[in-house]
């Protein structure tokens, strides 16, 4: 325990300067879990900060919650907007690690007058000095051992315990000026990793938030405030090695996320050729509001296939989960998910949630309904050419859980929702490249399609900068038109900054007592800029045409440590 008493003062130190983000893009979404296409091989560690790049230019902030070798995995929180498999994203690098000072280093003089400006290193001036022979007692050394030993990691007892994290606060107000309305929206919370804490190679994992909603207008005033535990747990045998990995406390699975939040435990034995077999117990609530109770509880079973030595990527997970609702059986869902890499121009992942029924089932009538289905696959076609294909398939399970109450008999029966896209791109040369994007879908009783031509110019300026210009057509549920966007990014010497404007002219299905007709304009910015360990966000938008008229300003502001 003695351990934990440095927490405090750990999060106090100033850790080095952060290193250049690294850059990923989606590689799928299911859920409010987003899959990216970078893992521990280029840096990624869990606990990192990510931040989204929407099509539209809106930026989504979330957390990085699992990193396998060549994949990492996000949760996007309930009321934010998902990014789409092909957006980019930025995850924020690992500290770097300042190496200890050097000690009993020659002098200038001894090395020929050609001073290394205390780096330890040798100049092209300077001769490189002989070592000595190398000594060996008597008895040192078996001849019958081989001359490079393996290394050996070092005991979690005898390493120390580091804490990682990051204090956040958001504040965005937004003015209808069409219907005097006014909506204010606060946030601010923490995560906070602690590696190691007791001593046996263990991760306490913790974040929550305070938010408050106010909203003003001449027909209502209304606010409320409430407090949120998205994560609280405890788990240990997180090396590659461990035979056994177990969590305890509020969390999300490592193997099967999309259950949702776990309140209760989960083992897995892990063996040696990449399989783990594990499973888990507790209340699954619907919510971030409730902890450690509620009326649904259950447990999970699961297999998992991932090597990390493979020479082509291949991950595999199949589970499944029961649940009761205040005693009764509840859902019964098999879950399975695949992530190849069968060449390396060509990537793929699978999603299938089935949902398996019973007697004591009155709406559905069949055995088992495929309620959620992805699939998705990218191509390099060329060294400056790819594509990306992908079929989404929904439909709504039978559930005795109380979120599923208002939902009407006849979406629970028939309801469904497919929708089938694809996406090229391609350099036209060192500055210019062209994307297009088409996408189809339907659902119990419409259909609709839709599409985008962009360009993006990489300017030819000292920091980097882009000018992307795209028009599109969309045909939704209730509306229907087509549409022009531009946007520009710049780097202005440790800052960047974000400049958009879409327009979009639709006519809507609904009975309105005017024109049907509209013209929509929206102007965006962003800049975004760090010192140290604070990072800053501002952002603003005005949108006007029509029966519209608001404005948006929102600022953010982040401590790492």
């Amino acid at each position: 325990m003695k351990r934990l008493a440095y927490i405090v003062p750990t999060i106090l130190c100033v850790a080095a300067a952060p290193q250049p983000d690294i850059q990923a893009r989606v590689a799928s979404v299911s859920g409010r879990s987003v899959y990216l296409s970078a893992g521990r091989n280029a840096g990624v560690r869990s606990g990192a900060r990510v931040v989204f790049r929407l099509r539209n230019g809106q930026l989504v902030e979330s957390t990085i919650s699992d990193v396998t070798s060549n994949n990492a995995r996000a949760e996007i929180e309930d009321g934010l907007p998902l990014p789409v498999a092909g957006d980019t994203a930025e995850i924020e690098a690992p500290e770097p690690v300042t190496p200890p000072p050097e000690s009993g280093g020659a002098s200038d003089s001894a090395t020929g007058g050609a001073s290394d400006g205390g780096s330890g290193q040798v100049t092209a001036n300077q001769p490189i000095p002989e070592h000595p022979p190398w000594q060996l007692k008597e008895g040192q050394r078996n001849p019958d051992t081989p001359l490079l030993s393996p290394a050996f990691g070092t005991r979690p007892e005898d390493r120390p315990m580091t804490v990682t994290g990051r204090v956040y606060s958001t504040l965005r107000l937004i003015k209808d000026l069409e219907h005097e309305n006014e909506y204010l929206y606060a946030r601010t919370g923490l995560w906070l990793e602690a590696k190691n804490p007791l001593g046996n190679g263990g991760r306490l994992r913790f974040q929550g938030d305070a938010q408050y909603r106010g909203v003003s207008g001449p027909y209502d005033d209304d606010s409320e405030g409430d407090g949120r535990v998205h994560r609280f747990s405890y788990a240990w045998g997180l090396d590659e090695n461990a035979p056994f990995r177990g969590e305890i406390g509020r969390f999300f699975s490592a193997w099967l996320p999309e259950l949702g939040i776990v309140d209760g435990g989960e083992g897995a034995l892990r063996f040696e050729n990449g399989l783990s077999l594990g499973a888990g117990a507790g209340y699954y609530p619907s919510t971030t509001e409730d902890l450690l109770g509620g009326d649904d509880y259950g447990f999970h079973v699961f297999a998992d296939y991932q090597p990390d030595t493979a020479e082509r990527v291949f991950q595999g997970t199949i589970g499944f989960q029961q649940t009761f609702h205040e005693g009764e059986a509840d859902r019964s869902l098999v879950v399975g998910r695949v992530i190849a890499n069968p060449t390396d121009d060509i990537r793929l992942f699978g999603l299938i949630m089935v949902d398996l029924y019973g007697s004591e089932d009155t709406i559905e009538t069949s055995t088992a309904e495929i309620t959620q289905l992805l699939a998705q696959a990218s191509f390099r076609l060329t060294p400056t050419s790819g594509a990306l294909a992908s079929v989404i398939h929904t439909s709504w399970p039978e559930l005795k859980r109380s979120e599923f109450d208002l939902f009407p008999p006849e979406l629970i029966a028939d309801g469904y929702v497919d929708r089938v896209s694809g996406t090229y791109w391609t350099k036209l040369d060192d500055d210019w490249r062209l994307s297009t994007r088409g996408h189809y879908w339907r659902d119990q009783s419409r259909t609709g399609y839709g599409g985008e031509v962009g360009l993006d110019w990489s300017l030819p300026t000292e920091t980097p900068s882009s000018l992307l210009g795209a028009i599109y057509y969309e045909d939704s549920a209730y509306t229907t038109g087509a549409g022009l966007r531009l946007q520009t990014i710049t780097d202005l010497g440790g800052a960047r900054l974000f400049v958009g404007y879409d327009g979009f002219a639709y006519t809507t299905d609904t009975e309105t007592s005017g024109s049907n007709d509209f013209l929509r304009h929206s102007i965006r910015s962003d800049i975004g800029w760090g010192t140290g360990q604070w990072y800053w966000d501002i952002e603003g938008s005005y949108n006007f045409g029509g029966e519209e008229q608001s404005f948006t300003i929102g600022a953010s502001v982040q401590y790492r440590f």
